[in-house]
């Protein structure tokens, strides 16, 4: 019972975490990097969309569960952005990636076992 309560006190406590990093007016995306630069990154979204974004300085960019930076982002990668819009266009707040060699080699192991 005390690992039970123990566990939901730490997805909380994430939860919380990551709605600080987010603001109401934010939007969450979802999808698979196609490109790649200093300032901008673009995805194809779970619906098959094109979307673009700008990379402001206050972004934070892991990958894999570490800090990155974005050219650090490969084709392929697996992520989750949160953006806000400004002057029209979408500017990453926080992108969370995983690697595409890392999904294959999950994915694989998985079906194993």
């Amino acid at each position: 019972m005390h690992r039970f309560i123990a566990v939901c006190v730490m997805l909380a406590s994430g939860a919380l975490r990551i709605g600080a990093l987010a603001s109401p007016t934010d939007d969450v995306y979802q999808g698979r990097v196609s490109a790649v630069s200093k300032s901008s990154v673009a995805i194809v979204d779970k619906q098959g969309e094109n979307v673009t974004f700008l990379i402001g300085a206050e972004c934070k960019i892991t990958r894999d569960g570490k800090p990155s930076e974005a050219m650090m982002l490969g084709t392929g990668d697996r992520v989750q952005i949160t953006a806000k819009e400004d002057a029209g266009k979408l500017v990453a707040v926080a992108i969370s990636a995983f690697s595409a060699e890392r999904v294959v080699v999950s994915r694989s192991y998985s079906r194993a076992h």
